[in-house]
């Protein structure tokens, strides 16, 4: 803890009292209770100190909190859910803007609208919008931040029936670079609007988020496991079951050497129609003779957090999540060598697929560029000895080779140092001229930043 108390130097006793007595939100100095907690995310590789923790609870905490580091010239960061990969959300010597508390959901069942604070994860948002009996997309993984899988795009189980994430934002209320509280919405701040869905955290700190919430009492969801010995085989019944899969049928494949040292190759499909007839869609995975099947009727809540296992805590992380255009088989078999045990060194190959509603959008509609990336590969290192940490991001960067072919780019929220027209593609441009609107001295530089038109 010698670190950060010498890092607490940056901000004087004053000015964190002049900071203090403007909030309603709670103040962490570096050292003090729960700093620690507050400056660590998912990637255990991630260590670094900020000078100050607030713990906002507003958008008005939100806004001195941005005038304060206007006038003496610091640096902020925002942390929602904190399971960014890339670790923008913490900085050294910076403010950290801590929205773990903003955890409301407000429902509106004549409307079907939910308002969810931007301190929420994805887990607790379906949670508390399932109790009124409807559910908006969420991302893949239960402990995902909200903030993040909005801003990012939002892939998921739900893609195919009701779209990507942003493609249920009705509005967000923001706060952008000189404090101003607004709100974005298609017909207040269109432009900021369309940034914000698939832009990243470039253009201020959202602090709530309206969504369009959609019956579903339940769907059918589980993982199918089988050996990693089959996986030939498996990934090309993958393929051929979601090609012809209809809106409702959403399937993730994973590749993975599990805890207890068991490779496995293991297939994640979500059903949001029909029970009967999702039975019958999946039935080629259970003829084709699992190890384990837990697919079974379930909440969304229940079924969207599946692949967390995938993810696992306390580890140093390093990723990369590429869209491709298809999954011919000669990436196929570079896939799964790479996924080998011996090749992999434990680490995890996903692949995701985009299907139905989310790819009948025009990719100029939304500032996400991916909509007709037809999969994505996320591969994932994790380990926990620092003298593995070249040969895991090495193994990480590897997999790009073999997808070279039908690689279009890369997804937002998994970039670490990759262009931007990979990134955000034809819709890079417009991004910048937002920028230079909302942000144009690029005070929320710590992301995949857009610069500012100059």
């Amino acid at each position: 803890m010698v670190m950060s108390q010498q890092r607490s130097a940056v901000l004087s006793d004053m000015q964190i009292r002049m900071l203090s007595e403007r909030l309603r939100g709670n103040v962490i100095r570096p050292g003090g209770k729960g700093y620690d907690q507050a400056r660590s995310i998912l990637n255990a590789k991630v260590d670094r100190y900020p000078a100050l923790v607030v713990q906002v609870k507003d958008s008005e905490d939100v806004s001195e909190v941005i005038r304060f580091a206007r006038r003496f010239g610091l640096e902020v960061s925002v942390k929602g859910g904190g399971h960014g990969v890339a670790g923008h959300a913490i900085v050294d010597d910076a403010i950290l803007i801590d929205l773990s508390l903003l955890k409301s959901v407000e429902v509106d069942e004549n409307v079907r609208v939910a308002r969810a604070g931007a301190g929420l994860r994805a887990g607790e948002y379906v949670r508390a919008t399932e109790a009124y009996g409807l559910v908006s997309p969420v991302g893949d993984a239960s402990t995902t931040g909200i903030g993040g899988m909005t801003m990012g795009g939002g892939y998921g189980f739900l893609s195919g029936k009701h779209g990507l994430v942003i493609d249920n934002l009705l509005a967000a209320e923001i706060v952008t670079s000189d404090g101003q509280i607004r709100r974005a919405s298609k017909t207040e701040n269109p432009d900021l609007f369309w940034a914000l869905r698939g832009g990243g955290g470039n253009f201020g700190v959202v602090t709530a988020y309206e969504f369009q919430l959609h019956p579903l009492p339940q769907v059918l969801g589980g993982m199918l496991i089988y050996p990693f010995e089959r996986a030939p085989e498996i990934v090309r019944l993958y393929r051929d079951v979601v090609e012809s899969a209809p809106d409702e049928l959403t399937v993730y494949l994973g590749m993975a050497t599990m805890p207890d040292g068991m490779s496995i190759v293991a297939v994640l499909p979500v059903y949001s129609g029909e029970i009967a007839e999702g039975e019958r869609l999946i039935a080629p995975f259970r003829e084709a003779g699992p190890v384990a099947d837990m697919v079974a009727p379930m909440p969304y809540s229940q079924a969207s957090s599946v692949a967390d296992a995938f993810v696992p805590p306390g580890f140093k992380l390093h990723e990369r999540w590429d869209t491709l255009r298809a999954l011919p088989d000669d990436v196929i078999d570079g896939l799964i060598e790479r996924a080998t045990p011996g090749n992999s060194m434990g680490n995890v190959v996903v692949i995701k697929v985009l299907n139905g509603t989310a790819t009948r959008v025009d990719p100029a509609t939304t500032a996400f560029p991916h909509r007709h990336t037809r999969y994505a590969v996320l591969s994932l290192a994790a380990w926990l000895d620092p003298t593995e940490e070249a040969a895991n991001i090495a193994w990480t960067d590897s997999v790009k080779d073999v997808i070279a072919r039908e690689r279009f780019g890369t997804y937002v929220n998994a970039s670490i140092g990759n262009p931007l027209n990979e990134v955000f593609g034809d819709n890079h441009a417009r991004l910048a001229e937002v920028k230079a609107k909302y942000d144009p001295s690029n005070m929320f530089h710590g992301n995949v930043n857009i610069e500012p038109v100059r």
